[in-house]
């Protein structure tokens, strides 16, 4: 229908219950105007095309239809077209630029779109240049210097941590932590308190760890940081929060609690990260993975405090840390005579809590390493019996899984324990007894298979009393575990 500013449809409802669309357009005076000045000028090349392509292989309709084309496509549709070719298809990209163009402006800038080529392509360039803006010195400025430990920080992190712990382990005055959060506020924001990466590639640039797949092709050749620095202030820390900062370490002399129990040190904030996460780091730090396993065997306070909390799994999962150390050297035996008492007795630990821990310790053999780890720590006869003549030797039963409905049947493969119990199967890890998934059936279960391959499908197969047979592909089962990790 010819040019407009203002392109409207409307939907219309009328006396006969019929839906009538109509299209609304509104021209303004001044573009009107302004249409009609340039029109001349449009005139003027239209009559003069044909004489410039006299003599050529250009055809003049051709040359006026691309002329045309390009001066009716509007200047937002380059933009767009030349910052999508930057992006390279990533809506984290065009966000980023965007902040990137807003904080231009905000600094009295011109945002020029013809200059939209010089703009950073791809995620690692736009890092560089907001890197740069934070820290114009570079990696040998004082900014860097104060913000780096924090980024180590977060890219060693099991979670997200907050303010106060980071000012806590990198002992902050109040204008350093003022610098350093707006220094980094952009790619590691603060939300409810607590540090975020805007996006892990961040973390894969600074870090050189680039996975397979990642938006990132290379590490930053100026801002580094190194994963195993952020873990060693946190196992400083996390012995720190075992000593109770100036008191004996836990491991030696566990402090009593008001309640009777063991505590490990004192409460606070940090308590619920460390008690889940307090290993995993002394694991990772350099050189430290015999002092984790020295915690894991013998602070049973740490482990009355995490039964407490409900962290038994973090129990097992601590063990496979252990495992996976690069240290040949280190010895496991008393870690792994922990991790079977732990296992052994998982359903009393899941039902009477931390109270029993030292009860149960204390019945282990005199020689075992859980024995000697009670005999260090401080108890009362009101709530630890000795028992005279026990077995002195350990027992073969390494994990108890209770079930509140009758087991019907059950399937073990290398890495899973598939337990059918009324309608449902309950998928462990085999290494940790960590229960990984529940499939739910429509009847009682009455046989269940399990296939690991290393290639193709793994599949779980149930059968109830209902005559119906469930097959599960287990890779594609909803879970924050993979049910079956690939073979490496």
């Amino acid at each position: 229908m010819g040019y407009s500013d203002f392109n409207l449809c409307v939907g219309v409802l009328l006396d006969d219950g019929t839906e009538y669309v109509c299209e609304l357009q509104l021209n303004l005076a001044e573009m009107l105007q302004a249409k009609k000045e340039a029109h001349i000028y449009y005139e003027e090349v239209r009559t003069e095309l044909p004489a410039l392509c006299v003599g050529t292989d250009v055809d003049a309709g051709e040359l006026e239809a691309f002329i045309v084309g390009r001066l009716s496509t509007s200047a937002l549709d380059a933009a767009v077209g030349a910052l999508s070719a930057k992006a390279e298809g990533l809506f984290l990209y065009a966000h980023l630029l965007a902040q990137h163009l807003e904080s231009e402006a905000k600094d009295g800038r011109t945002v020029d779109f013809a200059a939209l080529d010089s703009l950073p392509a791809g995620l690692s360039e736009v890092y560089t240049v907001n890197f740069r803006r934070a820290f114009p010195e570079g990696e040998a400025g004082a900014a860097w210097a104060m913000a780096r430990p924090l980024i180590e920080l977060i890219a060693a992190a099991r979670e997200p941590i907050t303010e106060a712990m980071a000012a806590t382990l990198l002992e902050w005055d109040a204008e350093t932590k003022t610098r350093v959060l707006e220094a980094t506020a952009l790619l590691f924001p603060v939300r409810d308190g607590k540090f975020h990466v805007f996006h892990k590639t961040i973390v894969d640039w600074l870090t050189g760890e680039i996975a397979e797949g990642s938006s990132v092709r290379e590490r930053s050749e100026q801002f580094q940081v190194q994963r195993k620095d952020g873990h060693t202030t946190f196992a400083d820390g996390f012995v720190d929060w075992l000593k109770g900062r100036d008191g004996p370490t836990a491991a030696s002399a566990p402090v009593p609690a008001t309640d009777g129990h063991l505590s490990s040190a004192v409460d606070g904030p940090a308590a619920g990260y460390w008690l889940q996460h307090g290993i995993v780091h002394l694991c990772r730090a350099e050189g430290r993975a015999a002092e984790a396993a020295a915690v894991y065997a013998g602070d049973l306070a740490l482990l009355v405090r995490r039964v407490d909390a409900g962290l038994l799994g973090a129990v097992a999962k601590d063990y496979q840390e252990l495992r996976s150390c690069s240290n040949v050297d280190l010895d496991l035996a008393a870690a792994t005579e922990m991790r079977r008492f732990v296992g052994k007795y998982t359903d009393v630990l899941h039902k009477d809590g931390g109270a029993v821990v030292l009860q149960l310790a204390s019945q282990q053999p005199d020689t075992s390493a859980v024995y000697g780890a009670w005999s260090v720590a401080p108890r009362t006869a009101a709530r630890t019996l000795v028992w005279r003549n026990k077995p002195q030797q350990a027992d073969a039963c390494i994990a108890t899984l209770a079930h509140q409905n009758k087991v019907n049947a059950l399937a073990v493969s290398k890495t899973r324990l598939v337990v059918a119990s009324g309608k449902a199967l309950c998928v462990y890890d085999a290494e940790t007894e960590e229960l990984l998934e529940q499939l739910d059936g429509e009847s009682e279960v009455r046989c269940v298979a399990v296939t690991e391959q290393a290639v193709g499908a793994s599949l779980i197969v149930m059968g109830d009393e209902g005559g119906t047979i469930k097959v599960w592909d287990a890779g594609a089962c909803v879970s924050q575990n993979s049910l079956f990790p690939s073979a490496n």
